[in-house]
């Protein structure tokens, strides 16, 4: 199951403010003898569902190419 782990917040060209999140899943690591859970790689969205792809840090593209960028210190 898929948790929120993390927002911020990032702005498009046109200077509309959108939330990006960050959605990660509890993963088994380890083995049988001694069983461990990390998070798995994150998942980016907006905060409306649009899924992310990170270009660069601070810096990402929807699926309909809108460029979004952020500031925040804690971007990835």
């Amino acid at each position: 199951m898929k948790k929120l782990s993390q927002t911020f917040e990032a702005v498009d060209s046109n200077g509309r403010q959108h939330m990006v999140c960050v959605y990660t899943e509890r993963i088994q690591a380890g083995n049988s003898e001694e069983p461990a859970a990390e998070e798995g790689a994150g998942e980016l969205r907006t905060d409306d569902g649009v899924r992310l792809t990170r270009t660069a840090k601070g810096q990402y593209v929807t699926i309909f190419g809108l460029r979004l960028r952020s500031n925040d210190p804690d971007a990835i």
